[in-house]
């Protein structure tokens, strides 16, 4: 009875036999195929074997090449305004020491009579602080450099009047200077007191001849 089994296997029996067979693995393969279409559905623990463990941190590198200096900007917004100032100093008080101011004078008489007097009123700018005495009146003629207290035109020493004459004739020179501030009630000349004033001074000359008489230029006072 077995080998009446055996005859009956054939190539066409173990042929079918396996197709058989590999039909139904087939089948149960394809049950067992999914489509991942989140993260979700796969196990944390392969998760963590998929992405790995993290590393140190490494050592910072060299510092790279400075790059060229780029290009001006445009200027940029405003600032706000800074802190007042200190108020400046008024007309109306004296100048400080060391401090000067300059002007002009003139004086002219055509036709002038020998040994008139010709008188020339000069008020500073800003007024001094204290008179100036008339040892302190320098007075340097057309074309003559002044002492040491008056090196030139704009400059005088503190405590000192300096008078820039640029041109001058018939008069006798120099003038005389008077503290119109300071005034006698007798006594010549007009009871004004040699020297100059904290606000001014008055110029005198003496005409000597019939001609033309006039003497002008510059000055400058500078507070002691």
């Amino acid at each position: 009875m077995g080998s009446s089994k055996r005859k009956h296997l054939s190539y066409a029996n173990v042929a079918a036999t396996l197709a058989l067979i590999m039909a139904m693995s087939g089948g149960a393969l394809a049950a067992s195929h999914y489509l991942i279409t989140s993260s979700k559905q796969i196990s944390p623990k392969v998760l963590r074997k998929l992405k790995g463990r993290r590393g140190r941190t490494g050592a910072t590198g060299p510092p790279g090449i400075p790059g060229r200096r780029g290009r001006w900007a445009c200027g940029g917004p405003e600032g706000a305004p800074g802190p007042e100032g200190a108020a400046g100093q008024s007309a109306l008080s004296p100048i400080r020491a060391g401090q000067s101011v300059s002007g002009v004078y003139a004086v002219r008489r055509e036709p002038a009579v020998a040994g008139e007097l010709l008188d020339e009123a000069i008020t500073y700018p800003i007024g001094l602080p204290v008179p100036i005495a008339a040892s302190n009146v320098i007075y340097a003629g057309p074309g003559k450099s002044g002492p040491a207290q008056c090196k030139g035109r704009g400059k005088a020493d503190p405590g000192y009047l300096c008078i820039y004459s640029e041109f001058s004739e018939g008069v006798e020179l120099p003038p005389a200077p008077l503290n119109p501030e300071e005034a006698e009630v007798a006594g010549p000349p007009k009871g004004l007191q040699p020297g100059a004033g904290a606000l001014g001074v008055v110029l005198q000359w003496e005409a000597t001849n019939s001609g033309s008489a006039a003497d002008y230029g510059t000055y400058t006072v500078t507070a002691p």
